[in-house]
């Protein structure tokens, strides 16, 4: 099975999954709509109430409290984008809320042979590749469950979880 989901279908992967949901997330760069106002006021040094974080904040808890994992890789390259640096700074939200996150350095994501595009993996049974225009907008992700797309993207989950380490340990966490 391979089919590409948007929107509410999408949304249904992260309250369906029975134990662990992780993301690998590769691109230097993202331009999410509802993330356009957040973004610009951490640039211009405004407050945000993180308000908008609300529904992922609260549904990461529902999953962690229910016994589920959210487990996250993080490619930094160095030196970090703007965006990598907003990430950092309000990484310890997600943390907070249940996520564990972690981050790879992209010289170590080369040198372990890791993709440089982004994936969720969900109860080693389903992988949802993600899918951005141009702009680096969400486009949607493809599901596939398809034996050797499962196996790679395990080995992948492996590997980057293995040679990454706690946001908190990066000294770049400090200074965003």
């Amino acid at each position: 099975m391979t089919r590409l989901v948007t929107g509410e279908e999408f949304g249904k992967l992260f309250t369906s999954f029975t134990k662990y949901a992780f993301r690998y997330e590769a691109q230097a760069d993202y331009r999410e709509p509802f993330e356009a106002e957040p973004w610009r006021k951490f640039r211009d040094g405004e407050y945000d109430d993180l308000e908008w974080m609300r529904p992922w904040l609260d549904g990461v808890r529902a999953a962690t409290a229910a016994g589920r994992k959210f487990q996250r890789v993080r490619v930094l390259p160095d030196p970090l984008t703007d965006y990598l640096r907003w990430e950092m700074h309000i990484a310890h939200i997600n943390a907070e809320a249940g996520e564990e996150i972690r981050v790879l350095d992209e010289q170590d994501r080369v040198a372990h042979d890791l993709p440089d595009y982004d994936f969720w993996l969900f109860d080693d049974s389903l992988v949802a590749l993600m899918r951005f225009d141009d702009n680096r907008a969400f486009q949607g992700a493809e599901l596939t469950d398809d034996p050797e797309a499962l196996d790679t993207c395990r080995k992948f989950q492996s590997t980057a979880w293995q040679f990454s380490r706690p946001f908190q340990d990066d000294p770049r966490f400090q200074q965003a």
